[in-house]
């Protein structure tokens, strides 16, 4: 009899200290850091910025401005090939996941300087730079809203073990399968209608009956699209629910993202969506699992059967493997770090098979990134040489990275 009852205390304990270091698991993936204030005061804990970016996959977004050694010449030589020396200044969309991010400091009312894991300093403005409230879940006052105006710095971190046993996160990042119209599937973690995306957010709607219906994310299954302007609902606990009148659930919605490990973050339209699963999340990358970034390097090829090696700045603007390359397949909208990214064929004026590293296949359109509005590609001997030879996109057939 001691025998069964000493393991069945074992069993539980086990249970119950899996249970644990699953739920840690999950916590240690929501972005976590200190955040400085104007008047001296420091806050730190779990961190939401604005009203959507939780997890470490969530991107930090808005306008940078940089020296584009592409803008001198094309606006002044008519050749097709340059050896590039001088330039301009232009302003492009940049976009950094929170887990490569060491520190943000705030500069103006929408300028944020942001240093990444790979030395790099570089100035953001409006996006998330602009007028965004940090939420802090601080371990003595619990949620401080800090205004953007108050920030002097916010400093990224892992979360220590002890904060997780102290504060146990039961508000967790939805997660889950996205089926489109087309029959494609994307697994990851889920925002709903640009706007929701952890257990505790509300799914807005009103039923059959005209009642309106307020009902947690944790408390669903299953939303399964109907028409244009109405869905229907599965509850955990079997019961089902048909839902119009929102945002939520009709041709208003926003859109559904999906932060797919397999394919990058991905996009839909309300048009292309038909039905999400949730399941139960799985264990999430911590910031401590974000590497930093390196300079591109590889081979680019010309269709004149020329091949150059060295380093690469794509599109006059991306050069390093946490950068985005953004286009879409077959009209869902693509975001994919170059590190994730193999090779890249350009198939027609207008489009581009990229070649991720787990060997998925992608045909890309609708961006200068994959298009003919892209600014070129130069390769550089050395990540920092001032001198680099400029291929156009009209000379370009493929790149091969390393």
């Amino acid at each position: 009899m001691m025998k069964k009852v000493l393991l069945f205390a074992f069993v539980v304990l086990t249970v119950l200290f899996i249970g644990t270091e699953f739920s840690y698991s999950i916590q240690q993936g929501r972005i976590y850091g200190r955040v400085y204030v104007r008047n001296g005061e420091v806050f730190e804990g779990r961190i939401k910025w604005g009203d959507h970016e939780t997890i470490w996959d969530d991107m930090f977004d808005g306008e940078t401005e940089f020296y584009s050694r592409y803008k001198y010449y094309k606006d002044n030589y008519p050749e097709r090939k340059w050896r590039i020396r001088r330039g301009g200044y232009v302003t492009v969309q940049t976009s950094f996941k929170f887990g490569r991010i060491m520190w943000i400091k705030r500069k103006y009312k929408d300028l944020a300087l942001v240093k990444l894991k790979d030395g790099r300093e570089i100035e953001v403005k409006g996006g998330d730079a602009e007028d965004e409230d940090v939420t802090v879940n601080d371990i003595d006052f619990g949620d401080v809203v800090v205004k953007w105006r108050r920030i002097e710095k916010v400093e990224f971190m892992d979360e220590p073990e002890s904060y997780s046993k102290l504060n146990p996160e039961r508000n967790h990042p939805l997660y889950g399968t996205v089926e489109t119209e087309e029959g494609d599937k994307f697994r990851g973690y889920i925002m709903w209608d640009n706007d929701e995306s952890l257990s505790d957010d509300i799914l807005d709607g009103e039923d059959d009956d005209g009642f309106k219906r307020k009902i947690r994310f944790e408390k669903i299954s299953e939303i399964e699209k109907i028409s244009r302007n109405e869905v229907r609902v599965t509850l955990k606990s079997g019961r089902k629910i048909y839902l119009t009148g929102s945002n939520d659930v009709n041709s208003d919605n926003r859109g559904i993202l999906i932060k797919d490990p397999d394919y990058g973050n991905v996009k839909l339209r309300w048009r292309e969506f038909y039905r999400v699963t949730f399941e139960d999340s799985i264990k999430v990358k911590r910031y401590s699992d974000f590497e930093k970034g390196y300079p591109l390097y590889g081979t680019v090829f010309t269709i004149d059967g020329d091949s150059i090696e060295g380093y690469i700045r794509w599109d006059d603007d991306e050069s390093y493997s946490c950068d985005i390359l953004n286009g879409e397949y077959d009209r869902y909208i693509m975001e994919i770090e170059f590190g994730k990214i193999k090779e890249i064929r350009r198939r027609s004026r207008r489009a581009c098979i990229v070649v991720l590293k787990n060997g998925i296949e992608l045909e890309l359109r609708g961006s200068n990134d994959v298009n003919n509005e892209n600014k070129g590609i130069i390769v550089f001997e050395k990540p920092d040489s001032k001198e680099g030879e400029y291929i156009d996109w009209r000379d370009f057939s493929r790149v091969v990275f390393r």
